[in-house]
């Protein structure tokens, strides 16, 4: 297994306080990692999270570009309906292996 201890942020920054919701608070965030980014562009298409397409500075694995998706505990465009982070990864699980194998508890 890839060691990727290196590839997140060190919990004693102050990336802890970016708010990767914003643009600026994910170009902090990334900015002291392999994945700071030269451009960043929000994706349009979804509701309930935050998307990013990253330009990165250095390339990462061949990659001049990635997508970076950050979760609330609530819908990105109705902030009073709950949605919680662990649900949008249960949904995630469900649909790669079907209700067969995982039981969100929303079916």
């Amino acid at each position: 297994m890839a060691d990727t201890s290196n590839l997140a942020p060190s919990s004693t920054t102050p990336q802890e306080k970016s708010d990767l919701a914003t643009e600026e608070g994910v170009r902090a965030y990334l900015a002291k990692t392999p994945f700071a980014i030269a451009d960043i562009a929000p994706l349009s298409g979804g509701s309930a999270n935050y998307v990013f397409r990253l330009h990165l500075l250095t390339s990462y694995r061949g990659r001049e570009t990635l997508v970076f998706k950050h979760a609330k505990p609530y819908v990105k465009d109705s902030q009073e309906i709950a949605f919680t982070v662990e649900r949008q990864v249960c949904l995630i699980f469900w649909f790669w292996f079907g209700n067969d194998f995982v039981d969100c508890g929303l079916f």
